[in-house]
Order: structure tokens, then sequence, then C-alpha cells
């Protein structure tokens, strides 16, 4: 078993590392923001309350109140399992990501333009080292 975790583990770097290295990419889940750790342009994490999580499970399944708690703590676990067991760390920890956001005091559209201000400040902070390597080349 430890055997089919390591090697599931060189896939899935090698995978994301490849698909970062091209650029315009984004990744949701499966441990980007622990694989690419720094080397990411931004490392995004959303959180929201067990109701607000609720409604919009309901809203975009359909399950009722009970069904959607089932599907919500069975996911829940699945996540923190997977890189629990594949990362050795705390999935929530704010250390491994550049901004949090909480959906029940945050709007999209407020993440949204957050996120475009983060990316223009990352694109401003790297763009001199960026032409750098242009120049090289």
């Amino acid at each position: 078993r430890n055997f089919v975790k390591s090697q599931y583990m060189i896939v899935l770097t090698k995978i994301i590392s490849e698909l970062a290295s091209n650029g315009n990419c984004l990744f949701l889940g499966r441990g980007a923001n622990l694989i690419l750790a720094e080397a990411a342009t931004l490392r995004i994490r959303v959180v929201a309350s067990t109701p607000l999580r609720l409604k919009r499970i309901h809203q975009r399944t359909g399950l009722n109140a009970a069904e959607a708690q089932i599907l919500m703590e069975e996911s829940d676990h699945n996540r923190e399992e997977f890189v629990r067991t594949i990362f050795h760390t705390d999935p929530g920890n704010p250390r491994n990501f550049d901004l949090v956001f909480n959906a029940d005091r945050i709007s999209i559209d407020g993440m949204l333009e957050i996120t475009m201000l983060a990316l223009l400040d990352q694109k401003i902070k790297w763009e001199p080292v960026l032409k750098q390597r242009q120049a090289r080349e």
C-alpha cells in the first residue's frame, strides 16, 4: 500500500509540475498548493460555514438536507485524509496558502477582485526577474 501511495505521489507531482511549468493553468485541490509551494503564483483556499455549504450543495445537486450533510462530511473526510496521508500535513494550515477567503463574509465578486489585485501584485513583484530571464534567452 505504501508503494502505491508513493508511486501516486510521484506521478501526481510530475503531472502538476509539468502543467504548471507551461503556465496559464488553475489547479483545484489534489494538493497542488503543497506540490508547487512557493513556485505557485497564488495559492487560494475558500472556507465557509456548514449552513452555507449545505445550502450550496442543495442548490447544485438538489439533495435534501440529510443527503447534503452526508455528501459534505464524506467529501471533507476524503479530502482531509488525502492531504494528511500523501503530504503529511494539516490540509487547513493557512501557511500553505497565500489567501484564505471566508465565503460567509466575502462575495465571489469580492474574492475575484482581491485575487486580481494579488495577481497584479505578483506580476509587479516578478516582472524584473522575468525581464532578466528574457534578456538571457
